[in-house]
């Protein structure tokens, strides 16, 4: 991630804004429109997976290093892209792929929230409240994961990347 976004410092924001947004627009309508299993297997169709498979740890170890540098570039978070990763190229259901990535975040957020609370950049009020809401939002939102199948599941992960797509682009073009 570090090295991501000493990158991104030297790249014009406006430009970095309208390729992100393009990007999820792009996955938000794929999704959208065919759904987990077939986007998987037409990628499967196009890309033999086997050796990523065969070898997990080293795929999932280099795919980590490569997410951290893009999560760093993007500003995108890591989470979604470990999800993708795990769903597409390592061949995980999507309700498997989103618990994981899920659980990786916690300790990757845990340490972030530590190194700023030992430099005294942490509003406990706020994070207390905020995160007590968003664990309750959580549950819930796992709860009514699980509780769908994976299409319908990716047709709404599928809205929810393309509306944030939209609204990057919105967000170049009105800061023009």
């Amino acid at each position: 991630a570090f090295m991501g976004s000493r990158f991104t410092s030297a790249a014009p924001e406006y430009t970095l804004t309208v390729f992100i947004g393009l990007f999820l627009i792009a996955i938000g309508i794929s999704f959208l429109v065919n759904g987990i299993r077939k986007n998987v297997k037409y990628i499967e169709s196009k890309i033999n997976f086997r050796v990523l498979r065969n070898h997990k740890l080293l795929s999932i170890t280099v795919f980590g290093f490569i997410v951290g540098l893009i999560s760093g570039f993007s500003g995108i978070g890591g989470s979604g892209m470990v999800a993708i990763l795990l769903i597409f190229v390592l061949g995980y259901g999507i309700h498997t792929a989103i618990g994981t990535s899920l659980f990786m975040m916690f300790f990757i957020a845990g340490s972030g929230a530590l190194s700023h609370m030992f430099n005294n950049e942490l509003l406990f009020d706020a994070a207390l409240i905020a995160g007590g809401a968003a664990a309750t939002g959580a549950v819930f939102g796992g709860v009514f994961a699980n509780n769908i199948d994976e299409d319908k599941l990716g047709g709404f992960i599928g809205a929810v990347v393309l509306l944030s797509g939209a609204l990057m682009l919105i967000k170049a073009f009105v800061n023009i």
